[in-house]
Parts: C-alpha cells; sequence; structure tokens
C-alpha cells in the first residue's frame, strides 16, 4: 500500500472514499507499529515524499544498505499490525484465507 500512497492520495482527493479509508488504516498500523524514529523518517523520505533509497540514505547521513534495511524493517513491523488485524477478523484478510472459508 505504501508503493501506492501517492495514488491512493490523489484518489482521496478525487473524492474515493475506499481511498480514505485506506491512508486512515495506514496511518494507524504505522502508528502502531512500534517503528523506530529512524524507520519512520526512512518511509517518510522514500513513501511519502518519493526520494530513491539514495537521496534517502543521503538526508538521513546514513548508507543505502541501512536505509533498505530501516525500510525492510519498518514494512514488516506495519504487516504484522495487518496481521493481527486479520486474525482479529477485523476487515482484513490474508491471502487465500477468504477462499479457505
Amino acid at each position: 500500500m505504501l508503493g501506492d500512497y501517492h495514488a491512493l492520495v490523489s484518489r482521496r482527493y478525487a473524492g474515493d472514499y475506499d481511498a480514505c479509508v485506506i491512508l486512515a488504516d495506514l496511518d494507524t498500523a504505522i502508528e502502531r507499529a512500534d517503528l523506530t524514529v529512524r524507520q519512520r523518517q526512512a518511509l517518510t523520505l522514500v513513501f511519502r515524499q518519493d526520494l530513491s533509497q539514495v537521496d534517502t540514505a543521503q538526508q538521513l547521513g546514513v548508507s543505502k544498505q541501512t536505509v533498505n534495511r530501516l525500510v525492510n524493517v519498518a514494512l514488516t513491523k506495519i504487516a504484522r499490525v495487518y496481521e493481527a488485524w486479520s486474525r482479529r477478523g477485523e476487515g482484513y484478510a490474508l491471502s487465500g484465507e477468504r477462499e479457505a472459508e
């Protein structure tokens, strides 16, 4: 979803209610993911400000590999929030879960 962030924002401003809900859920998932400050900064620069990992690394004063690691760990933590919501039946299903029902 973060990869589609700008498209979702555009759809939201075009009146797409579903995009609003997806973005609100994404913000909530990010808040609940227990990200470090650096992970949040990396996500913001890469996905919201649309910087490359090289440019993000320069902004943060770290290597591109560090940015890659920060982003991947952050995405894993966010995915865990969605997985928890799915297990509790809070509107999300893991791949293959709905077919099995």
